[in-house]
């Protein structure tokens, strides 16, 4: 195999094929290594000793393969979506507890609101019925008061007849 020289480009084919053998080494290292290289390490359950790549390893190796991984992760899915559901029934269920907790603070609220207007209402009569018996209290007095005068006028009218002689 000769090798050719093209001018334009000025390349040899021997170098084209140098430089695809080492892109394709590259390639193979570097892009698709890692994925072929886990496939392995996860079926041999071997891990490499780079911190990186041993933890990638360890946490490809718990990861069930083909029907397995189907079934773990529809069982785990089912599992949460019980779970999810349980919670939002009991969320559901708390929400509407406190919707009658609410409920129940309002209707207290409006009873007492309604009780202190009553008491206040029985204060505002209260307090009526005792102006109107200081009121009384105090006409009770003055007649009292206008009695013991009229008592004295008579008693003063009773002696002053008396005085006078009889005739």
């Amino acid at each position: 195999m000769g090798d050719k020289y093209d001018k334009k480009s000025g390349i040899s084919s021997r170098g084209t094929l140098f430089a695809g053998l080492v892109f394709g080494l590259l390639l193979g290292t570097f892009v698709l290594g890692p994925r072929f290289n886990s496939n392995r390490l996860r079926s041999t359950g071997e891990c490499p000793r780079t911190p990186a790549a041993a933890a990638a390893c360890r946490r490809l190796a718990r990861v069930p393969h083909g029907k397995e991984t189907n079934a773990a992760l529809t069982a785990a899915l089912n599992t949460r979506q019980q779970e999810k559901d349980a919670v939002q029934h009991e969320l559901d269920a708390t929400k509407k507890q406190r919707d009658d907790l609410q409920n129940e603070v309002n209707s207290l609220k409006s009873s007492k609101d309604e009780l202190q207007k009553e008491l206040d209402a029985a204060k505002q009569q209260k307090q009526e019925v005792e102006n109107r018996a200081s009121s009384s209290d105090t006409t009770l007095s003055s007649m009292k008061q206008k009695l013991n005068d009229a008592k004295t006028k008579l008693e003063e009218a009773t002696k002053h007849l008396s005085e006078i002689p009889a005739r």
